[in-house]
């Protein structure tokens, strides 16, 4: 624990709020590429059932 004398080391108020944008960037990145993922994950889903359905539309009439 710091004496009650002794002052806190100052950080420059503009590199703390770069890295604040930074992360706030970084976080944001993550997330779009977790929902492009989920997206691609949804697609893909959808790619398989269609595959398995293909013969039973085959056999429907028209």
């Amino acid at each position: 624990m710091k004496d009650a004398g002794e002052k806190p080391t100052p950080i420059e108020a503009s590199r703390k709020l770069s890295d604040a944008i930074r992360d706030v960037k970084n976080a944001f990145a993550d997330r779009d590429d977790v929902v492009v993922d989920m997206r691609e994950a949804h697609r893909m889903r959808l790619d398989l059932l269609a595959a398995e359905l293909a013969p039973v539309f085959a056999e429907v009439p028209t």
